[in-house]
């Protein structure tokens, strides 16, 4: 597993991160602690050592399996962790932003206990809160930082123009990216976001975010990708009779509509096309065509098998040949 530099957090990051919403046993099916625990640790054992998750990913269950599979695995002390705060949740799990200090704080060391953890590797924003101006989170985030209790931190799904705004600090970005532009409709902006960035990336001489001065808009970021398998259909999982069940993340998600499900389904079929001319699976040219980005640090997935791990973590070294690689721009 190849690995590169998160910016300028002084973390090497395997290509592929380990995605543990699935972890929290909401959204995406029935996982088991045991199957969690061998998908987790055959990552680990194919050089995989970026593990991202978050509070609200099954409300905290997430975060405590992971910290307890890290905890006992041989392999886990090397494990770099991504979590996220300022969304908290009530007794009925409803979600709200929190994002003022002292509850970001609290936020923290829940997570930490959770994760078994002494610091964040990485401490994401999850999303803005509108009530809390982006300054006094930057400062609660700098205090935090500063008393040791997080590595380095940054944002996940916040307008182009704050993360400008935040480009003294060389905060860590997450965003949605996939090859064919097929987003969640609550994730455009977000993804819109992301397009633009990575634009600015691509006309870095460089090549990416390996060698340009702090405080550049092009290099200062690790990059983190999400989304890049738009939810399993890009690596070819799904046929049209799949369903959904009314709690499963994908039965909200607009591109798994009735509508909109059979344009998601050719355009991932057409994807499977290239990938047989390339002698690759879908999900390895989906990834590789992201990891091939001019910026992107990582590209995360969510794996619940240690098959699905395997496939995936073929994609790191893996180089697009060149006709596949124009046929998939057109497309």
């Amino acid at each position: 597993m190849l690995r590169r530099p998160l910016g300028s957090t002084g973390f090497q990051v395997s290509e592929l991160g380990f995605g543990c919403w699935q972890l929290g046993g909401e959204g995406w099916g029935k996982v088991s602690a045991r199957e969690a625990a061998t998908a987790v640790e055959k990552g680990l054992e194919l050089g995989v050592n970026l593990f991202d998750t978050a509070p609200v990913y099954g409300f905290g269950r997430s975060e405590e399996l992971l910290g307890k599979i890290l905890r006992a695995s041989r392999r886990g002390g090397d494990a770099i962790v991504v979590t996220k705060g300022g969304l908290t949740w009530d007794d009925r799990g409803r979600i709200a932003h929190d994002a003022r200090a002292q509850s970001l704080r609290s936020q923290l060391e829940d997570s930490l206990r959770r994760l078994r953890r002494s610091a964040a590797d990485v401490y994401l924003l999850h999303w803005p809160d509108p009530a809390v101006p982006l300054a006094e989170t930057v400062e609660s985030l700098e205090v935090l930082r500063r008393e040791g209790k997080l590595r380095s931190w940054g944002v996940s799904n916040h307008a182009l123009a704050d993360v400008d705004r935040l480009a003294p600090y060389d905060p860590v970005l997450e965003y949605p990216v996939n090859c064919l532009g097929e987003h969640p409709v609550d994730l455009e902006e977000s993804a819109r976001a992301a397009r633009a960035w990575l634009a600015r990336a691509a006309q870095d001489p460089a090549g990416g975010p390996a060698a340009q001065p702090k405080g550049s808009i092009a290099q200062p970021n690790g990059f983190l990708a999400f989304d890049a398998l738009a939810r399993g259909a890009l690596a070819g999982a799904y046929a049209p009779d799949t369903r959904f069940g009314k709690r499963d993340v994908r039965s909200r998600d607009a591109r798994y509509s009735p509508l909109r499900f059979p344009r998601l389904l050719a355009r991932a079929e057409a994807l499977r096309s290239l990938a047989r001319r390339a002698g690759t699976s879908p999900a390895v040219l989906a990834l590789s065509a992201v990891l091939e980005m001019p910026g992107v640090s990582a590209c995360l997935a969510g794996m619940k098998t240690p098959q699905y791990v395997a496939e995936n973590a073929a994609a790191s070294g893996w180089r697009i040949p060149p006709d596949v690689k124009e046929a998939l721009q057109s497309l």
